[in-house]
């Protein structure tokens, strides 16, 4: 416990001088503003405009990296405009009217100068933007960022036209989300009607712009106050106490018949606050409340969702999750409510779940890493993964069997056999036969 008061003291500490520097930079800005020329803060507030655009196409490209030569460094939106703010380098005038920027970004090119430099010379002098012409070097064509924060920032800084930024988008920041990643999506009609239909998108870890530092100075208080209610309130805040949610936020999109890839992927998120829509941040959508899902410091991340539809149209989405990250310490199948995954329909330790059967692991990396496809028969599920393929029957009795009895993986091994103890089917002339086991 001594630990703990040190740490809190510190947070304590930091935030009281943080608060100290925030005032005395104020100050120091504000008498600085104040004796400095018309010319100079102008410069200030002033960027140079760069739009890069893809050669073949004449759409803006995201994430190309811009870099100065004394390393400063901007990175294109999602309308592939930056702004550039160096008024010591770019402020116009004989001195300092071109840049210099080198130009790189993945499955992207510019070819480069005689001496294998990649970049253009930028005129900081001029009203227009700076336009540079990529080339597209590999077969996907990237579009937009839909998650983080500023997707389009540096356009709202150089005041693009309203209609450039798509309607109905965060420009800046959503639901207080910096950064996600481990994406998962599939499409839930929940009472099986075409207007009911929408693509849920989860992921496993997201960041936030701030820390709990409240937080922690309650818990000091709680400290010298009582010891038992302080350890309750540890176990049960700790998680909000983090940079960010480790326990899956989701949000909703158009359906998948309906989402156009040219137009920019609108997310709503799963809130912390119902009834602050737009203020509250992500939520977590694991069921906290569920025994096998207590809330504790080890993460909660899911795959390989799928909604099935029973007879009378209805259509419940589940998911299998891992409980602790990347040293998991169970694996289960969870259930979709109206607003999270509100209870676990079966849970597994995963040392019980690999025992001495390596197809157990196998199964259950496929199953966790990776998208769902029905049959076009409807008949099947199927995962596929690197390391597994597997497949179900379509129906929620066959994924609710805790001993995924009916989940066959696509091997050549024989039955009953593992890769603890490998035997392979083979045809008569030694090739070695694939087909769907149990």
């Amino acid at each position: 416990m001594i630990s703990l008061f040190a740490l809190a003291s510190a947070m304590a500490s930091a935030a009281t001088s943080s608060a100290t520097f925030d005032a005395t930079s104020s100050t120091t800005f504000a008498a600085t503003s104040s004796a400095t020329s018309s010319a100079t803060s102008s410069a200030a507030t002033s960027f140079v405009q760069v739009l890069v655009i893809d050669n073949a196409t004449g759409v803006g490209v995201p994430m190309i990296n811009l870099e100065t030569t004394t390393r400063e460094r901007y990175v294109t939106d999602s309308l592939g405009r930056a702004a550039i703010a160096e008024p010591g380098l770019a402020a116009g005038g004989d001195e300092a009217s071109l840049l210099w920027l080198s130009v790189w970004g993945a499955g992207y090119s510019l070819p480069p100068d005689i001496f294998g430099n990649r970049g253009v010379r930028l005129n900081t002098t001029s009203d227009q933007p700076g336009v540079i012409k990529v080339t597209r070097v590999q077969f996907a064509e990237r579009l937009y960022r839909f998650t983080g924060y500023g997707i389009y920032k540096d356009s709202v800084l150089l005041g693009a036209a309203a209609e450039a930024i798509p309607g109905g988008v965060e420009p800046l920041l959503n639901a207080l989300v910096v950064g996600q990643d481990s994406v998962q999506a599939t499409q839930h009609c929940p009472d099986g009607t075409a207007s009911s239909c929408k693509t849920h998108w989860f992921f496993g870890d997201t960041n936030r712009p701030e820390y709990t530092v409240l937080l922690l100075l309650l818990l000091l208080l709680l400290l010298l106050l009582r010891l038992l209610l302080l350890l309750l309130l540890l176990l049960l805040l700790t998680p909000f106490a983090q940079l960010g949610n480790f326990f899956t936020s989701g949000a909703t999109a158009a359906a998948a018949d309906a989402l156009d890839p040219d137009a920019q992927i609108k997310l709503t998120y799963f809130r912390e606050f119902e009834k602050y829509e737009q203020k509250g941040e992500a939520a977590f959508v694991a069921p906290m409340a569920a025994p096998q899902l207590t809330v504790t410091h080890e993460p909660v991340w899911v795959g390989g969702l799928v909604s099935l539809r029973d007879a009378h149209g209805i259509e419940t989405m589940f998911t299998f999750y891992t409980k602790g990250g990347m040293a998991a310490t169970s694996w289960g199948l969870m259930r979709w409510g109206a607003r999270n995954f509100s209870s676990v329909v079966w849970s597994r330790n995963v040392s019980s779940a690999a025992g001495t059967d390596s197809l157990a692991l196998r199964l259950k990396a496929a199953l966790l890493g990776a998208q769902s496809t029905i049959s076009p028969d409807g008949k099947h599920i199927y995962w596929t993964s690197s390391s597994a393929q597997v497949r179900a029957p379509a129906t929620s009795a066959a994924l609710s069997d805790a001993s995924l009895a009916s989940v066959e993986c696509w091997t050549a091994l024989k039955a009953g056999h593992t890769m603890k103890d490998p035997k392979l089917s083979r045809d008569k002339s030694g090739k070695v036969l694939y087909s769907w086991k149990v």
